[in-house]
Order: C-alpha cells, then sequence, then structure tokens
C-alpha cells in the first residue's frame, strides 16, 4: 500500500520481476504501475476492483489520469459518474482523477509563477503542482491519460 510513500519506497527496493528497474517508483496504492495502464479507464476500475477492498486497513487507493476533454462536456461528466457508480457497486472504494495535460504540467515546471493555484490528486491529497518535488511531478506525469472511457 504505496499511497503517500511510493517513490520514497522505491528508491529502496530492488527490481521486481514485473519489469521495474530497482530504484524506480512502485505503484501507488492499487493503481497500475507506471507504463501497464495501456487500455481503457473503465479497464483500470474494473481490474482495481477485483481485490477486496474491505480487507486493507487505510483503504485503498487508486489514481488515474483523464484527458481533459473526456469530462469536458456533460455527456463526458455523465459517463464519468456512471463509471464510478458501477466503480463503487463492485465494492471498490477510493478513485481520484487528475484532468490536466502533460503540456500544462510541463509549462508548469517550466513556469512555476504562473502556475501558483495549480491543484493536482497525488496520493491520499491534493496540493499545488509547483510545490511538489521535480521526482513527483516527474510521476504524476508518467500516469497515463486515459482518452477514452
Amino acid at each position: 500500500m504505496g499511497i503517500s510513500n511510493y517513490l520514497p519506497t522505491g528508491k529502496v527496493l530492488g527490481a521486481t520481476p514485473d519489469g521495474r528497474r530497482a530504484k524506480d517508483p512502485i505503484n501507488e496504492g492499487v493503481s497500475p504501475y507506471t507504463g501497464t495502464d495501456t487500455s481503457t479507464c473503465l479497464a483500470a476500475l474494473r481490474s482495481s476492483a477485483k481485490l477486496n477492498h474491505d480487507i486493507h486497513s487505510g483503504g485503498t487507493l487508486l489514481n488515474l489520469r483523464l484527458n481533459h476533454d473526456l469530462v469536458a462536456t456533460k455527456r463526458g461528466r455523465a459517463n464519468l459518474g456512471a463509471m464510478l457508480q458501477s466503480y463503487f457497486a463492485l465494492g471498490a472504494f477510493h478513485v481520484q482523477f487528475n484532468t490536466i495535460s502533460n503540456e500544462v504540467l510541463k509549462d508548469a515546471q517550466a513556469h512555476p509563477e504562473n502556475y501558483r493555484d495549480l491543484l493536482v490528486r497525488v496520493a491520499g491529497y491534493s496540493t499545488q503542482f509547483v510545490n511538489l518535488s521535480k521526482s513527483m511531478q516527474d510521476s504524476i506525469m508518467a500516469r497515463n491519460a486515459h482518452e477514452e472511457f
């Protein structure tokens, strides 16, 4: 359950059989490991929901990124709502989203003075993107931005 300690935990771990290299971050909570989340958002939700979320103290956490255009319309937000209802009906516990493009996040890294109010979900918390370490910023940008549900 590497919810908010997935970067430092990864730094002390050797390589793992799934292809993760030594010292790379582990996944956060029940989120897909970076680079393995290649299908749809719904596939990630269904995979996470297979776990028994009731037996984990402190709950479980699924971080997902959605392309901003996916939720920019009323229909997109309705689809997201229906998907979340299904996710929780399957017994899942916790999911959170970022909908900010890598282009915006890279510009925020280069020009933090222009992005003081830019909030992102990190793990079990939100904070200003520009106040995060570069390694944490890079980790957020490495999450797959889903183009479809």
